[in-house]
């Protein structure tokens, strides 16, 4: 885990994985402890629940959870062009946002250029 200014870079070591989460889907996830429900966390965040089940499914979706959120309320929530449209299009740049990448392996990474010898030209 690393935190920036308005990120957090999660490294997943065993998939190779980097996954950036914005303030708002790193505030959801540290709040995921299993000890605390949709409706605590959209209150310590004083954020709306729609918010806090969108971060979730991005989560979720990223691989970042521990756990699966259950089949019977993935649905739950407005869509992203829903919540948009209640929270206003102002408050957007607040919607949660992971984006997730493959991290090389260090045998995968290019080797540094070597300086070489200059090449005798025959004639």
């Amino acid at each position: 885990m690393r935190e920036l200014k308005d990120e957090l870079i999660l490294y997943d070591t065993t998939m190779k994985r980097a996954h950036c989460l914005n303030d708002t889907a790193a505030a959801v996830w540290r709040l995921c402890d299993g000890r605390r429900n949709v409706r605590e966390i959209a209150h310590v965040l004083e954020k709306d629940e729609e918010l806090v089940w969108m971060a979730l499914q991005e989560l979720e979706d990223s691989g970042v959870l521990n756990r699966d959120v259950p089949q019977t309320i993935r649905s739950y929530g407005l869509s992203r062009r829903e919540l948009v449209m209640k929270i206003g299009i102002g408050a957007a740049v607040a919607l949660p946002m992971v984006s997730s990448i493959l991290v090389p392996t260090a045998s995968a990474a290019p080797s540094p250029p070597t300086k070489q010898s200059p090449r005798r030209v025959r004639r």
